[in-house]
Order: structure tokens, then C-alpha cells, then sequence
């Protein structure tokens, strides 16, 4: 790895393959000609180059960043939360039977079920169905409860997809 440097608080980096100094001369591949003794650290410190320390490995949880002075630690942001999605009406009808285990028939009983009578009125006027609203935790537990989720409600909760 080539040695990096800074100027002017830049990012540590290799020096520039060209470079116009002061008196407008042109300077190419100066790590060569530095290398090769054509260039001192004086004449290159003069520009404003300052060598700089590679960058250290990150510690968990962090990033290496450069502050203008020197390499830092910087905590990462905490990973983002998922969320359920809302479900339509239909996919949430198809988890239930793929992850619940529900059958064609367990669901056709179901919507025949005096006791499930209310959540079939309010499933019909919703758009949507949420994971975590109300409704849809006791409609689970009902149907679950009445045997319509023979691998039961919490099934079907860890199997909803997420953001």
C-alpha cells in the first residue's frame, strides 16, 4: 500500500500523479520521483502535503471516517427497524392458509361461523389489513381459538412479511 497523505485537511490519499506547485511548474508522479529521490518530504511538506496514517480498522458497531485532522471512530446508526406491510385483503386470506395451515374448507366454515360474524363485517369494509392493529390480533386469536389455524396465530404473525 502506497503511503497516503493530506492537504489542507482532505481526505488521506496517495500523492496526485500531477501537480502544479506554486511558481506554476508541473510535477508528475510525485510518490515516484519522491521514491526515486528527485523529491524530498521537505519539498512536498512545503506544498502541503502531510503524511498521514493509513486508516485503522473500524471497531464494531463503527466506521472509519477522517475529520480533517485525523482517522476517527464513528458509531454506525443503530440497524433500521423492519415493519409489517400492510396486506391486502386476499394476501392476508393466503398467509393465513399457508402459514396458519388453513384449508379451503376450514376457511369456507370459518366464514360461516356465527361466532366470527363480526370480524367477516369489519374484513369486508377494510382495505387493508395490519399486523399489529387490534382487529386483526383478535380476529387471529378467534380464528385460532375455533381451530380455523391448526398451526395456530402466532404461525401466521412471524410469518408476515416485513419491510
Amino acid at each position: 500500500m502506497s503511503d497516503l497523505y493530506t492537504r489542507a485537511g482532505s481526505v488521506p490519499a496517495p500523492l496526485p500523479i500531477r501537480f502544479v506547485d506554486d511558481d506554476g511548474e508541473v510535477w508528475t508522479d510525485l510518490a515516484g520521483q519522491l521514491a526515486e529521490g528527485h523529491l524530498s518530504h521537505q519539498q512536498i511538506s512545503g506544498w502541503g502535503f502531510v503524511q498521514a496514517d493509513p486508516a485503522p480498522d473500524h471497531d464494531p458497531g463503527h466506521r472509519v471516517e477522517w475529520d480533517g485532522a485525523a482517522w476517527v471512530q464513528v458509531a454506525l446508526p443503530p440497524a433500521p427497524n423492519p415493519q409489517p406491510l400492510a396486506l391486502g385483503k386476499l394476501d392476508f386470506m393466503l398467509l393465513v392458509q399457508h402459514a396458519g395451515g388453513t384449508s379451503d374448507a376450514q376457511l369456507t366454515e370459518a366464514s360461516k361461523d356465527p361466532t366470527l360474524e363480526s370480524f367477516w363485517v369489519k374484513y369486508q369494509m377494510a382495505s387493508e389489513v395490519h399486523r399489529d392493529h387490534p382487529v386483526t390480533a383478535a380476529a387471529l386469536a378467534a380464528l385460532d381459538g375455533l381451530g380455523y389455524i391448526p398451526n395456530g396465530a402466532a404461525a401466521v404473525i412471524a410469518a408476515w412479511p416485513l419491510q
